[in-house]
C-alpha cells in the first residue's frame, strides 16, 4: 500500500507509538520510531519543520478534527520525498489533545510534474510574451482569450479592448477564414 499509518503522540518531536510496516518504503523500520531511537519530527525535512509544527499547534488550539498538510521527508538514505499527512486528533475526556492517528502518502511524483507543468508553462509565457509575431488564444468559438504585446501592436489596440473580441463577427473575411480554418484542426497563418 502506498499509504504509510502512524499513530503519534502530541508531545514535542512527535514520537511514534505505532507505524505500520511499509515506512520500509522510506528505508525505515517500524521500530526506528517506537522505540523511541527517531521522532516523526526528525523525518521530516529541515525546512518545513517550523511551519509543520506551527500548523499543528495551530491545528490542536482550535479544535478542528481533521488536519491535512503537503511537506517533504527525509527517507533513511537522505532523499527528500514530498507527502501529503492526512490526520485526526483524538482528545481526552477534557478535550485535551491525546494522540494522533493519520496517514503519509508519497505524493513525490505529483510534486514533480507540478514543477515541471510550472516551469514548461513559465517558458511558454516567455516565449508567447516576448515574440515579435503577433499571437493570440482564443476559445473554440473564436473568442480571444489572450495575445502578446505584438498582437496588441499589429490591431493598434491595448488588452482591455481585445479581450472577449469575438473574431468570426470581424467584417475581414480574410481573418474570419483563418479562423475558421484553425478551429477545425488546420494550421494557419495571416499576414495583414
Amino acid at each position: 500500500s502506498p499509504v504509510v499509518a502512524f499513530l503519534w503522540r502530541p508531545e514535542p518531536g512527535w514520537p511514534v507509538v505505532f507505524v505500520s510496516e511499509n515506512i520500509t518504503r522510506f528505508g525505515y523500520q517500524a521500530e526506528d520510531f517506537t522505540s523511541g531511537k527517531l521522532l516523526y519530527s526528525d523525518i521530516v525535512y529541515p525546512e518545513d519543520l517550523s511551519g509543520l509544527t506551527a500548523e499543528v499547534s495551530d491545528f490542536e488550539r482550535h479544535g478542528q478534527p481533521y488536519f491535512i498538510r503537503e511537506y517533504r521527508i527525509l527517507t533513511h538514505s537522505g532523499e527528500i520525498k514530498w507527502v501529503t499527512e492526512r490526520s485526526m486528533l483524538a482528545r481526552d475526556e477534557v478535550g485535551g489533545p491525546s494522540y494522533y492517528q493519520g496517514i503519509i502518502i508519497d505524493i513525490t511524483h505529483i510534486k514533480e510534474m507540478d514543477i515541471a507543468l510550472k516551469e514548461s508553462e513559465n517558458k511558454y509565457r516567455l516565449i508567447f510574451e516576448n515574440s515579435p509575431i503577433g499571437l493570440m488564444h482564443f476559445t473554440k468559438d473564436g473568442v480571444i482569450t489572450d495575445c502578446n504585446p505584438a498582437f496588441e501592436k499589429i490591431i493598434g489596440a491595448e488588452w482591455n479592448n481585445i479581450a472577449g473580441l469575438d473574431m468570426i463577427a470581424l467584417p475581414d473575411a480574410a481573418i474570419v477564414n483563418v479562423v475558421t480554418e484553425t478551429l477545425s484542426g488546420g494550421r494557419c497563418n495571416y499576414e495583414g
